[in-house]
């Protein structure tokens, strides 16, 4: 049992907040460059109803909650424009708690209604609240009784054309039944704006589809949320937050590194797709130094040894054996002489002859790992180890991994990279209808220029693979990231001019667009069916859109802090991110250190 006092924090009153004893509603007080972060612990269990389980069988799966995604975290744009409550709609039975808990709107007796209109695997679940009255130090309790309904059609995003055929997808994949109760007992205080902490306990029946071994089973979900800090963007404290973040998440990689090294299993032949092993090796010394490892750490030397004699061919591996040779020739302090417009743009690297010959023997194998299905004069786009196949992750990645050797001063042909630029427009999904887009970058930003200018913008993203598919957050990160690239690729060689160089400064924008409309750093924004799958992969691919043409804010929305102040929630004392794997951990690393160089410091 999760259960813990709740303590009455002494925090700072905000003008025209109600005080105790008022009639007025008490409000959220958060500012918009502050998050809080909250202490979370959880225990979880399940248990077979129908049929009943055999002796020693193992418990039937939780099904509806995700392993735990790291500690708490509240960002202003959760919240409804009067500070009510969240907004923001749970995608989870582990976002449903803080959804109800965080909602001042219930703080006087009574009942009332709310919905969530997509929480895996269930869909739309109704929530019936009864509140009893909060005693004079602000501790109340919530009873809430939840069943699962249809899903509604209205309320699913995108073009209107493309509902019907989103709504059968998601009845598909929300096919689990539910019913049960939430009991919530949490401390309002009501002077500082807030609720200072929650213990919820979660009982559902879950009625599971035919195809499955179970046909009801049991689950428990107890949560304690303590409010720990509070943040404040740019603040001397959060700097200092994220910089020693950076330096236990490196201390723990380098430790992964070592272990890496010891156990390196042979390049398994049989494997189709990618080497599991040199691609983690080749991640890990990329992200170890960028996060300012010294150049001579033994670890690092013998991770790029292996590299060099390893036989790279799938297009992951490849690409960032790439970028990792490239990193450790760069000039590490090169990304802030950019911002400062002391170099107009990344120098050129100067690889060792043998280092030279490796990696331009990688960037062959990289070409050569193309979908040749296409007139690749026409159009460039990349699939594993080649073979009729492709999709924009690995396609992004071969960008990536070109990019790094354009600045070792390898050759790639201008054809290739207008062919890669020609993919990514070819690929746009279908318009969102249009909307007034601000990018403010960090040198508007530095010299405070006030509220940056709106223009139209065609709001369109990417899918994994074909336009038809609804496009997502890290797949629309990595068209902008990739065009962006093209883009600087093609004005180093003298080539982008025309009307190509018009159509990617157009869907570069529209890509914005997307992100600035659909930005969510807790879910992959856009799979509404998928919203835990690689989220920390989409936060790396954020930073790499954004960083690539040094981009601080989103529509006015600092993107940064949103994913700083969750990745800050989710470290672990010895640098590891709860719940990911060594990959996760990279990522984390890679976005707190604002890992990619910007392409032009954009004078």
């Amino acid at each position: 049992m999760l259960r813990h006092s709740l303590p009455l924090l002494c925090v700072t009153v905000a003008a025209g907040l109600a005080g105790p004893g008022s009639a007025q509603a008490p409000r959220w007080s958060l500012p918009a460059d502050h998050s809080l972060i909250f202490a979370r612990e959880r225990s979880v269990e399940t248990r077979a109803i129908e049929p009943k389980p055999k002796p020693g069988a193992p418990a039937p799966h939780a099904f509806g909650v995700p392993v735990m995604f790291g500690g708490g975290v509240l960002l202003p744009t959760d919240l409804d424009p009067k500070g009510r409550g969240v907004a923001r709609q749970p995608l989870d039975l582990g976002e449903l708690l803080p959804f109800v808990a965080f909602d001042l709107g219930t703080h006087k007796a009574g009942k009332s209604r709310a919905e969530a209109a997509f929480v895996k695997p269930f869909g739309r679940l109704l929530l019936e609240i009864e509140a009893a009255a909060p005693n004079e130090r602000g501790r109340q309790r919530l009873l809430c009784r939840i069943t699962r309904t249809t899903l509604d059609e209205a309320r699913i995003e995108g073009p209107a054309r493309d509902r019907k055929q989103r709504l059968e997808a998601l009845q598909r994949s929300y096919d689990h039944g539910l019913e049960g109760t939430l009991e919530i007992t949490r401390q309002i205080d009501v002077a500082a704006g807030r609720v200072s902490g929650f213990d919820a306990r979660l009982d559902v029946t879950i009625t599971l589809p035919p195809e499955r071994e179970w046909k009801h089973i049991g689950l428990t979900l107890q949560e304690n949320w303590n409010l720990r800090e509070e943040l404040v963007a740019d603040s001397v404290a959060f700097r200092e937050k994220v910089g020693d973040a950076i330096v236990r998440g490196r201390e723990h990689l380098v430790l992964k590194l070592n272990e890496q090294l010891g156990r390196l299993p042979p390049l398994d032949e049989k494997e189709p797709h990618v080497d599991g092993a040199g691609g983690e090796i080749a991640l890990l010394a990329l992200t170890v130094q960028k996060a300012g490892l010294r150049r001579d750490d033994p670890d690092l030397l013998d991770a790029l040894e292996v590299l060099r004699t390893r036989r790279l061919r799938d297009t992951y591996t490849l690409a960032l054996a790439l970028m990792a040779f490239e990193t450790f020739y760069a000039d590490p302090n090169e990304r802030q002489h950019i911002l400062e417009g002391l170099i107009d743009g990344p120098r050129k690297r100067t690889p060792s002859e043998a280092d030279r010959r490796r990696m331009t023997e990688w960037v062959a194998r990289l070409i050569d790992n193309r979908d040749p299905r296409t007139d690749k004069g026409r159009t460039s786009r990349w699939t594993y180890t080649g073979g009729e196949d492709f999709d924009h992750s690995n396609t992004q990645y071969a960008l990536l991994g070109l990019w790094s050797a354009q600045l070792c001063g390898i050759e790639v042909p201008s054809e290739l990279w207008a062919s890669a630029g020609r993919h990514w427009l070819e690929m746009l999904c279908p318009s969102e209808g249009n909307a007034n887009l601000s990018l403010t970058s960090y040198r508007q930003l530095a010299q405070n220029k006030g509220r940056p200018t709106s223009t139209g913008a065609d709001v369109r993203g990417w899918s994994y693979r074909m336009p038809v598919d609804p496009p997502y957050g890290s797949m629309t990160a990595a068209g902008v990231a990739s065009l962006q690239i093209v883009q600087a690729a093609l004005r180093e060689k003298g080539g982008l001019r025309g009307e190509l160089a018009g159509e990617i400064g157009k869907a570069t924008r529209s890509g914005f667009a997307w992100l600035a409309r659909h930005l969510d750093v807790r879910s992959n924004p856009g799979r509404a069916d998928g919203h835990d799958s690689w989220r920390l992969y989409w936060l790396y691919g954020l930073e790499r859109a954004c960083e690539l043409g040094q981009i601080a804010r989103l529509d006015e929305r600092d993107w940064y802090f949103e994913g700083a102040s969750l990745l800050l929630a989710m470290q672990q004392p010895d640098g590891h991110f709860e719940p990911g794997g060594t990959v996760d951990d990279c990522f984390a690393v890679l976005f707190l250190k604002k890992a990619q160089v910007p392409v032009s410091t954009g004078r």
